[in-house]
């Protein structure tokens, strides 16, 4: 190493400025590299995994490489760096572009991700003081360890702050630090100016690429003739996209790479979810509705004329965001008086509100990573009884149609059995998948259910009464804390099917 690394003070700020972009490091490989690879459970877990592996790498490389080759590495890490988020899209859709979509994808993707946090675990090591030194001054591992930890404590505030502003100036203040970390390495003036020179530019190159390489990875990636992208936001939550096809799937909603909704859902999967159950709920009158979740917020739309009040509780505001700015032809929130919106945890929400509600419709994604299947378990169903009204019900799309499997509307359906004394399944051709709605004295029965469906559905539909539903789902362990697992089996499967191998 270079010799004013021997500085305390300056080991002290490369190892804060460290801290801050080891954690907005992994922030931004985690939204971009899983999106890359679609959102699940499993890939989140293999892209840490890659980024930690990385961290191992440089840690083995520490003491091995010379100064020469390490500033060699440096710089071409630097500029690796500087071309996210672009330039994985568009290597991505490249190879998408001519066949290589297999395992070396996948690999490749890893490798990238891998290198990119081996940069930091290659000098850090060599900062920390083994043995006292001669002047009384050094930095032991506590302390090292202390700044490292005192700086990610610094990245996780500025990804709320900065990140408000937008994913661009979270890149800047990563590269602006990553400059004076090299700088304080080096003391190179030339080298310095130069990469000061390439974070300059890098504002002109994001807005310039951004939703360009969104929509070439759409394009070639998720098979699509022509997209606009409409929105992209990196929230500090979830990737959150709404890119508009010219086909006839419209404007779609995409979290972490996986297809939320598209136009040709909406309307079968909200007359289902919302305004079905909506209607026979409110056979005595006006309902109080709690919707969890928004997408495009067009469930609303669908319980609106049954209501006395609607509320929407959604964590994540980029996706509330979405859904009120882009898809107000399907929500009309504008002239809804008696609807508003919380931007809050549900699991929050229901834990501090005393408000009984007639129906709760959970408006989630499918169960592919864990704050989701968390949504559809047991203990939350739970949780959404104690603010359900003694003849109340709760809503929920199983995320593909009922079978005798242990597949996840089978393991959904034997949640809500645990929690609820009637379950009722409606299996749709026209939504492809199944709904289920329950509750302990639901104000209708078969017959409402089936009166309801045959005004409604456009295909074939099958009802299921709750001793069906029990019989269908005889021996299949449901969604719980306790059982997740479903989460990571589904999710492998999906991840090396994709990439062309047999689970």
């Amino acid at each position: 190493m270079t010799p004013h690394v021997a500085q305390v003070s300056t080991r002290r700020w490369i190892l804060f400025l460290s801290g801050i972009n080891l954690f907005i490091l992994q922030f931004v490989m985690v939204r971009e590299f899983t999106s890359i690879l679609y959102g699940e459970e499993v890939v989140i877990i293999l892209v840490t995994l890659a980024y930690f592996l990385g961290l191992s790498l440089g840690y083995a490389l520490s003491d091995r490489i010379s100064p020469k080759v390490f500033f060699a590495f440096s710089l071409i890490s630097f500029l690796l760096h500087w071309s996210l988020p672009v330039l994985p899209r568009v290597v991505t859709a490249y190879l998408y572009d001519i066949g290589l979509n297999g395992w070396g994808f996948v690999l490749l993707v890893l490798g990238w991700a891998l290198l990119l946090s081996a940069l930091y675990s290659i000098f850090l090591p060599l900062f920390i003081d083994e043995e006292p030194r001669d002047d009384g001054e050094g930095l032991s591992l506590p302390s090292a360890y202390a700044l490292e930890l005192s700086g990610a404590v610094a990245g996780i505030a500025l990804i709320f702050t900065v990140g408000q502003a937008g994913f661009l100036y979270v890149m800047l203040v990563y590269l602006v630090s990553l400059t004076f970390i090299l700088h304080l390495l080096w003391r190179n003036k030339q080298v310095t100016a130069a990469l000061a020179l390439f974070v300059v530019i890098y504002p002109f190159d994001f807005n310039g690429f951004d939703f360009p390489s969104t929509a070439y990875l759409y394009e070639k990636k998720h098979g699509f003739s022509k997209i606009e992208v409409m929105y992209s936001v990196n929230s500090p939550y979830q990737k959150v996209e709404v890119v508009r096809a010219a086909d006839a799937r419209g404007r779609m909603i995409y979290l972490n790479g996986l297809r939320n909704f598209d136009e040709q859902d909406l309307e079968a999967l909200n007359v289902y979810l919302a305004g079905l159950p909506a209607e026979l709920q409110s056979k005595n009158g006006p309902i109080d509705v709690l919707v969890v979740g928004s997408g495009t917020m067009a469930s609303v739309d669908h319980v609106y004329p049954y209501a006395r009040e609607v509320t929407t509780v959604e964590l994540d505001g980029a996706v509330a965001a979405a859904g009120m700015e882009f898809f107000p032809d399907y929500n009309h929130l504008a002239d809804k008086k008696r609807w508003h919106l919380e931007v809050d945890d549900g699991k929050h929400f229901l834990m501090t509100h005393d408000k009984l509600y007639d129906l709760v419709v959970m408006d989630v994604p499918s169960p592919l990573v864990i704050q989701e299947a968390i949504l559809h378990s047991e203990e939350f169903y739970r949780m959404v009884k104690s603010r359900l009204k003694p003849d109340g019900a709760i809503a929920v799309q199983l995320s593909g149609l009922l079978q005798r499997n242990d597949r996840s509307p089978a393991q959904i359906s034997a949640a809500l059995l645990r929690v609820y004394d009637q379950v009722f399944v409606v299996s749709s051709s026209w939504a492809d998948r199944g709904f289920a709605y329950a509750g302990d004295h639901l104000r209708f029965d078969m017959k409402d259910l089936q009166a309801g469906v045959n005004r409604r559905e456009r295909g074939q539909a099958t009802l299921y009464s709750t001793e069906q539903v029990r019989d269908i789902t005889a021996g299949v362990e449901p969604i719980s804390i306790d059982h997740l697992n479903t989460v990571l089996e589904r999710g492998w499967e999906r991840f090396v099917s994709r990439y062309g191998a047999k689970p």
